[in-house]
């Protein structure tokens, strides 16, 4: 358990106990999905569970205060959560930590890109399903919006943990690196090598094959027979795919 796990949590336990504040902090570092979706309803005995399941993730007493709803418990189990400013900030403030996973680097593969830019969406679209529950009042569309969180929230943590590992190891984990191995088995099988490549051309040389890019792009900009240039044009494709690894042979 990390420090700023513990002081998060310690905060809000000693805090107001804001009900949405502490759902947030849920939903962040808990795992357990079908009581995540028991408590993204608010009533007498989730105000009375929260804290203690809060308390159990970092293993300290939560005393005998239940979580504070800002807004009225209407007899109907049905309402409304109106989330106050603090608890908005926690929520924005919950994804600033992995900014830096979703910035692109140097040296990042498209592995890298894939993942940074599938982390920033799962970031955005678990803000907006936030944003939704606060103005849901119907219990069923608060449970598929918890749901969808929740799924969401496994992405962020599959991806997040990917790349530290990464990091750490300069290799992806065995079933991401399985997938990886996958599909460019899939590229190498469907590659079908245009008939203009030279014979012997080295696929593997960088530098030949950028300075074959160059060359059949002259060969297309000074052709006058459109058969030949559509000849060109299609190795020219070929030969960008292999250079930015969309292809592998």
């Amino acid at each position: 358990m990390d420090k700023q796990t513990k002081q998060e949590i310690q905060a809000w336990l000693a805090g107001g106990r804001d009900y949405m504040t502490g759902l947030l902090l849920f939903l962040k570092y808990s795992r357990n999905k079908s009581l995540a979706r028991f408590l993204s309803n608010v009533n007498e005995r989730s105000l009375k569970m929260l804290p203690q399941e809060i308390a159990k993730i970092i293993g300290v007493q939560h005393g005998d205060r239940p979580a504070v709803a800002d807004g009225a418990i209407a007899p109907p189990p049905s309402l409304r959560i109106v989330v106050s400013k603090k608890a908005k900030q926690a929520a924005k403030a919950a994804e600033n930590p992995h900014k830096g996973l979703i910035t692109p680097q140097p040296g990042d593969t498209e592995v890298h890109k894939e993942a940074r830019t599938a982390l920033e969406r799962a970031f955005r679209g678990r803000t907006s399903l936030h944003a939704q529950l606060e103005q849901t009042i119907d219990e069923e569309q608060r449970k598929a919006i918890a749901e969808d969180i929740l799924e969401l929230t496994e992405v962020i943590d599959v991806t997040i943990n990917a790349l530290k590992h990464y990091e750490a190891t300069n290799q992806w984990p065995a079933e991401i690196q399985a997938e990886i191995d996958r599909k460019e088995q899939e590229k190498k099988a469907n590659v079908t090598i245009p008939d203009s490549v030279p014979k012997g051309f080295e696929f593997d040389n960088a530098g030949k094959v950028v300075a074959r890019i160059n060359t059949l792009r002259t060969y297309v900009s000074r052709s006058k027979n459109e058969e030949t240039k559509v000849k060109w044009e299609s190795e020219l494709m070929f030969m960008e795919q292999l250079r930015d690894g969309v292809i592998k042979l």
